[in-house]
């Protein structure tokens, strides 16, 4: 209560582990949002909350909703959710110098006040509140299906007798196709007379010769529901 009384702001960085049934435990959150929530009521004055925790869309929008913290029209607050992404290790400095900047307001327009801004930078892409969770999720989904990606064709290239790390290197020097924003968009599954091809051909080798490539196994699996 007496932080929140001497400051303007709070970042909310708690943990949000995962449960024993995988999913997330956001009873720290939800906690840490109720003793804000009553330290800004009896502040009388405006404060900001910026969540910081990794949490699933919808998460923000609940506690809202179930009043844990009263939303602008409500009351002095303003809520924001603005991700992390920073690295074990280098967390510091990722923070002074961020990958990227996301801001994450209750209708998906930009703050009307600007600490938010200010705290990461100007150039913030600035989404409504679940959009903003998911690219937190979206970014971990993306660096574990890379490093799974490259693992694999680390294992196929001991398979054939190659250098996987050399391998690896020369996919990553295409910043056209492989490094770039190319195919990264929704839309129609792929097709064509390459892509299913090649992908399927890979997976049989793989399967035959007993490497295995589960991501890549499953890569047609997914094409097919998507198609569906």
């Amino acid at each position: 209560r007496e932080a929140v009384a001497g400051s303007e702001m709070s970042l909310v960085c708690v943990g949000t582990p995962s449960l024993a049934s995988g999913r997330l435990n956001l009873d720290y959150v939800r906690k840490v949002s109720e003793q804000i929530s009553a330290a800004i009521a009896t502040k009388g004055s405006r404060h900001v909350v910026i969540f910081r925790s990794t949490m699933l869309p919808g998460s923000t929008r609940s506690m809202v909703n179930d009043f844990l913290l009263p939303p602008r029209t409500q009351g002095n607050t303003d809520i924001y959710y603005c991700p992390e992404f920073l690295r074990e290790g280098t967390a510091v400095k990722d923070f002074r110098e961020p990958s990227l900047c996301v801001v994450g307001t209750h209708d998906g327009n930009a703050p009307a006040t600007n600490e938010a801004m200010e705290l990461l930078g100007e150039k913030a892409e600035v989404l409504a509140w679940e959009g903003a969770e998911l690219i937190k999720y979206s970014c971990n989904y993306f660096h574990a299906l890379k490093v799974g990606f490259a693992n694999e064709i680390g294992r196929m290239a001991k398979f054939v007798g190659v250098d996987g790390a050399r391998v690896m290197d020369v996919v990553c020097r295409d910043e056209k196709l492989n490094i770039s924003r190319y195919y990264m968009k929704p839309g129609n599954p792929f097709g064509g007379s390459c892509l299913p091809k090649d992908v399927s051909a890979l997976s049989s080798l793989a399967r035959m010769e007993g490497v295995n490539l589960p991501l890549l196994d499953n890569v047609l699996d997914s094409n097919e529901a998507h198609l569906d």
